[in-house]
């Protein structure tokens, strides 16, 4: 399912990391030493909070491959303002001289690498952007087009750029930040709670939910990283 970021952009995960971001033991020991769930119940809510905590901030935690479509490249003038009048025209050059930048900002953090950039021409036909053309910004979460790049003529209108790349903080659950545990493990209580008073794991997992207090501390400095 393609996960739409703008009304030009989206992105696609051919395969979900089934890397397990903590033990149940671990959420039981948050929990309380009383509680008396069994494994299977806290392993559901431990990947209820993760999807919950991955989606509030833009993240994915463990190293997934991510496919993202766009339209076109960014603009980016060189005291830092979008060119956004650029974007979307008929321009051959995608640096335009020294003016202005040409880039991709990436939609989920943090990118680790990109594997292939591929352009679609107007017969669909897709064709690997040499990779000696950009680079990966990892401060920034976005591709930077070297300053001689040229684009492919005759891209098609709509996903003419598919962003096939990496992103995550390692591939295992110790390379995930300890404070992001946390705060799983504080969503994945509030949902603990109604369900120690009789609620269905069903009902629960499916009810919309606000990110608690506590997670929201934890979570807003890891919004605030990248300007994208």
């Amino acid at each position: 399912m393609r996960e739409t970021v703008h009304n030009f952009s989206g992105y696609e995960v051919p395969t979900e990391s089934s890397v397990a971001i903590m033990k149940a033991s671990e959420l039981r020991a948050f929990l309380g030493t009383n509680i008396n769930a069994e494994d299977s119940l806290l392993e559901k809510l431990i990947k209820t909070a993760r999807v919950a905590v991955e989606k509030y901030i833009s993240y994915k935690l463990i190293d997934t491959t991510v496919e993202y479509y766009v339209d076109s490249v960014t603009f980016l003038g060189r005291q830092g303002l979008y060119g956004s009048e650029l974007a979307y025209s008929q321009i051959d050059a995608l640096t335009q001289g020294s003016q202005y930048v040409a880039t991709i900002p990436l939609p989920l953090k943090p990118v680790s690498s990109i594997t292939s950039i591929t352009t679609y021409d107007s017969d669909n036909a897709g064709t690997v952007y040499s990779s000696s053309n950009y680079f990966l910004d990892t401060v920034n979460n976005r591709v930077m087009f070297n300053n001689d790049a040229t684009t492919p003529s005759n891209l098609r209108q709509a996903s003419a750029y598919k962003v096939t790349h990496v992103v995550g903080f390692g591939a295992t659950a110790d390379d995930v930040p300890e404070d992001i545990k946390t705060a799983i493990k504080i969503y994945a209580k509030n949902l603990y709670l109604p369900i120690s008073q009789g609620r269905s794991i069903d009902e629960v997992g499916t009810a919309p939910y606000d990110m608690p207090t506590g997670a929201k501390l934890i979570l807003d400095m890891y919004k605030e990283m990248y300007g994208f």
